[in-house]
């Protein structure tokens, strides 16, 4: 029996021409309990005229999802650039839906603003996972996982613990907690990320609980990462967030983000 692991790989062996990359994703096909694959265009193909990639990975999309019919449940997912018109045609004229417009943003590290108060921002404790897992779960609501109704709300709240438990026992390079009345209230988490020759830091999640907003701090967790991004002596940092999710941006761009680059995530379903 052919396994979907070999059909990825026979159309990646057909595929290098026309640009498109596919990856399986271990982690998110055992979260959502259903084969997820993401899809990788390359804008740059060199073996096609522009004007022939959209009709080409059309072609290429429609027999994919016919191959892995026998794999449903799927999910297709696929982030790029909003600047390529032809993979966003492509990828609409497949069936793919918009689950956001997502945005990097990025920090040179010169100028870092002090914390606003009398805030605690500390590495956090391995016997506080647990509780780091709870504020994951119940502190995000504009995730792409967030934002498709094919997916259920806990399967999307379950997405964001295990992020963070997989970041407090050695994913990340740290995790800060904020804390209130002597437990956590809210998380960081940095990560190194290769961006050519250098190493940036990367604001890879952060949240605060529900019951502790309004009280700067997510601007003050900001803060403690930019901190540790220059005590790392990285070049830059970066942190990505949805176009909808108005209050980061605002805490972002306070602090002195900078937007850099907009990205559309899609999601296709075969069920």
């Amino acid at each position: 029996m052919v396994t979907i692991s070999e059909v990825i790989q026979s159309i990646t062996v057909e595929s290098p021409q026309l640009g498109i990359e596919l990856i399986e994703n271990h982690w998110e096909t055992k979260l959502l309990s259903r084969n997820v694959i993401a899809l990788v265009f390359n804008s740059q193909c060199e073996s096609m005229l522009e004007s022939q990639r959209e009709e080409s990975w059309t072609q290429a999309l429609q027999k994919l999802q016919l191959k892995l019919e026998e794999f449903k449940p799927c999910l297709l997912t696929s982030r790029i650039t909003a600047l390529n018109q032809q993979a966003t045609r492509a990828l609409e004229n497949s069936g793919f839906h918009l689950m956001e417009c997502y945005l990097e943003l990025e920090h040179n590290l010169k100028r870092i603003p002090s914390m606003i108060g009398k805030a605690i921002i500390r590495p956090f404790h391995k016997n506080e996972i647990s509780q780091l897992e709870k504020i994951a779960f119940e502190s995000f609501q504009y995730s792409r996982f967030h934002m498709d109704p094919l997916l259920r709300s806990a399967e999307a709240n379950i997405s964001r613990s295990e992020w963070v438990r997989n970041s407090c026992r050695g994913d990340a390079k740290a995790v800060f907690v904020a804390e209130v009345d002597q437990r956590p209230a809210g998380f960081v988490i940095c990560k190194e990320k290769a961006l050519g020759p250098r190493i940036v830091g990367n604001l890879d999640l952060i949240a605060v609980h529900p019951d502790y907003r309004n009280r700067k701090l997510g601007y003050n967790l900001t803060v403690e990462f930019l901190r540790f991004c220059r005590s790392q002596k990285y070049s830059l940092a970066k942190v990505g967030t949805q176009a909808h999710n108005i209050p980061s941006i605002r805490i972002y761009e306070k602090i002195g983000f900078l937007m850099s680059h907009t990205y559309y995530s899609y999601h296709k379903h075969i069920i």
